[in-house]
């Protein structure tokens, strides 16, 4: 009676290495995609971090949400206020815009991620406005906005939120 031999063959680690790389070609791609998803998320969550401080502000000033007609006047003036204290909420880790939003104290915020809208709206305007999104030129995958609606809710929307009001 021969001896059984423990250990794998050759032929057994080929086979289990090819199952690995089929695997990995099909996981890999994925990972990017995720990674994107969760920087839109992160996305989201900054936006919503807006929307608050817009509304702290509205709540401050009768209602009334920035009368700015620029988005980094808007971000300043509820950056100065205090109603949000992290000038990085300004930068949408999804975007391809390399530079800062915010420079040393916050002030300039010229390179925001966000677009404003500047119309006057104010805390009794309809739910379904948009007062704030993502700019759709510096994203890396404009597959959607990411918007802050009047009514505090946010989500994503397929067409420009803002048409050709970008500012």
């Amino acid at each position: 009676m021969r001896k059984s031999e423990k250990g794998f063959t050759l032929v057994e680690l080929l086979v289990v290495i090819t199952v690995l790389v089929i695997l990995a070609t099909f996981l890999v791609p994925q990972v990017g995609a995720i990674r994107e998803r969760t920087r839109r998320a992160s996305c989201l969550e900054n936006l919503r971090i807006i929307g608050v401080g817009l509304h702290t502000y509205a709540a401050d000033n009768n209602g009334a949400f920035p009368t700015a007609n620029a988005a980094n006047t808007a971000f300043q003036s509820i950056y100065v206020t205090g109603n949000i204290t992290d000038p990085n909420v300004f930068n949408c880790p999804s975007t391809t815009n390399t530079a800062p939003s915010g420079t040393v104290g916050g002030t300039n915020l010229a390179n925001a991620d966000y677009i404003y809208n500047d119309t006057d709206l104010n805390d009794q305007s309809a739910g379904t406005s948009v007062v704030s999104a993502d700019n759709d030129t510096s994203h890396a995958s404009p597959a959607g906005w990411n918007v802050v609606r009047v009514s505090g809710s946010v989500g994503q929307v397929t067409t420009d939120p803002l048409g050709a009001d970008n500012d």
